[in-house]
């Protein structure tokens, strides 16, 4: 799980890097259809897991 100020990024980290499975508005509700994660959140899990993604 990763968080901004607004959104949780909820990810499943497999052998070929992290998938993002969810992401929740601040009060809950559902946005992972239009919200995609900021680009720096990808390279900060690619150096917290070791793994390309």
């Amino acid at each position: 799980m990763t968080q901004t100020k607004r959104y949780t990024f909820y990810w499943q980290i497999s052998t070929n890097g992290p998938e993002l499975l969810r992401v929740s508005d601040f009060d809950g509700t559902d946005v992972t259809a239009s919200v995609d994660p900021p680009e720096d959140m990808y390279e900060r899990l690619r150096q917290n897991t070791g793994r390309d993604i």
